[in-house]
């Protein structure tokens, strides 16, 4: 559930120039409403929190962070979120969750975890791991012009 943010307020006066394709860093403190993000700044000359537009999704799980900031145009009124800063000695680790995830590659995509690899290269598909086991609750078919085993 969203959270409103009472310190929320337009900035109408511009605070410093910042350099061209200048980065802070700002802590999200919460969601508006409709799920927009607000960020504060670390500035101490910041005149307060601020909507934010992002290009990661952001979430209540995710209140409290320090993001790391672009300004549109450097503009200071218009924080655009590039990111969520990673804590020293946090273990890197993504997770997606879609109904349907979509990675596109013109000639190769590959997949490597350890010493396993996955390879999807113009119309082949090369799996290469130590081990490999294949389980399946119904049929596991094995379909092909040629079908060699060893």
């Amino acid at each position: 559930m969203a959270r409103r943010s009472s310190k929320v307020r337009v900035l109408r006066e511009v605070v410093k120039p910042l350099a061209p394709n200048a980065l802070e860093i700002a802590r999200l403190v919460g969601l508006d409403r409709d799920g927009t993000p607000i960020v504060d700044l670390a500035r101490n000359d910041s005149p307060g929190s601020l909507r934010a537009r992002s290009l990661v999704a952001a979430s209540e799980a995710h209140v409290g962070r320090e993001v790391a900031l672009m300004f549109e145009s450097g503009d200071v009124a218009k924080p655009v979120i590039i990111g969520f800063l990673v804590p020293p000695g946090t273990p890197a680790e993504t997770s997606l969750s879609a109904a349907r995830l979509s990675l596109n590659a013109d000639t190769e995509l590959l997949l490597r975890c350890g010493g396993s690899t996955i390879t999807l290269a113009r119309g082949k598909i090369e799996i290469r791991a130590d081990h490999l086991v294949s389980r399946a609750k119904g049929a596991n078919r094995i379909k092909g012009g040629s079908v060699q085993i060893n």
